[in-house]
């Protein structure tokens, strides 16, 4: 549709001069649509406390800026919205993907959070996390803001800089135009997944095990001394013994934080 009337505005000269500025342009949206849904899905990006006109600008910038590195060898423009629709819509599906799977691994700390609240009686204090829309633990808002905070100053390279630096390289690996979703896509999510339950119990571990020994003790001492009010003594010693060993773990849970996110943007860029 948009070749053709061209055709009818332009002289044979006059194309050949805007071909390239058309080329040029395509690329430019096909670079920004594949940048739209990392923004999208994204843990640093695609957080609702980022308004949408800030990404937006984002969006534009960064697509100036990579749009020479990602001009591929050969593009052609599409003559109408049938090849259009498909084009977009597979670019925008590999940055929500890439974006998607470090989501899915810090959603992890939710549950974290979900499973020590229920061992401190804090359950019921819940709380609306807007980037996944729905009511979540206290403690798991605590550690997936702590998840957010930890990937923008981990070392060497920044958790923005480094879903940003995975972006480009599949620029080579899939040049614009040309992408085709792997048959794996579904198999690597279902492993994100593994590694967002792993990573839960792994930050859980060390309160959950705290707690179980609280709890053996105060049943020893139960039998030991029945006169002794349970409910009165058990509550106070889970909480103050859960805050102080949850105090201790926080570094622990930064590095296995720091670590689940690299490996699950290289098993993504291992999918590309």
């Amino acid at each position: 549709m948009l070749i053709p009337l061209l055709d009818q505005f332009f002289t044979p000269a006059g194309r050949v001069l805007l071909d390239p500025v058309l080329q040029m342009f395509w690329v430019f949206v096909l670079t920004a649509t594949r940048l739209a849904g990392l923004f999208a899905a994204g843990p640093v990006f695609g957080q609702a406390v980022v308004p949408h006109n800030v990404r937006l600008v984002l969006i534009v910038a960064l697509a100036f800026v990579l749009t020479p590195i990602a001009t591929p060898e050969s593009l052609a423009v599409p003559d109408g919205a049938i090849q259009i629709v498909p084009l977009v819509g597979l670019e925008f599906g590999l940055g929500f993907i890439l974006g998607l799977g470090v989501m899915t691994v810090l959603s992890g700390l939710q549950l974290a959070g979900q499973l020590i609240d229920q061992q401190l009686g804090t359950a019921f204090a819940a709380t609306i996390n807007p980037d996944l829309q729905a009511s979540v633990s206290v403690t798991g808002q605590m550690f997936f803001i702590l998840g957010g905070a930890a990937l923008l100053v981990m070392e060497p390279v920044n958790g923005d800089l480094l879903m940003l630096s995975a972006l480009v390289e599949t620029f080579e690996s899939l040049p614009l135009g040309q992408v085709v979703l792997p048959r794996e896509t579904a198999f690597v999510l279902t492993q994100l997944m593994h590694k967002s339950m792993v990573l839960g119990v792994r930050v859980a571990a060390p309160v959950l095990a705290a707690l179980s020994l609280v709890t053996l003790t105060l049943g020893f001492v139960g039998r030991s001394m029945p006169q002794i009010n349970q409910l009165s003594l058990g509550f106070p010693l889970r909480f103050s013994t859960g805050l102080f060993v949850l105090g201790l773990s926080l570094s622990g849970i930064l590095e296995a934080v720091l670590e689940a996110v690299p490996e699950a943007l290289s098993d993504i860029q291992t999918l590309f």
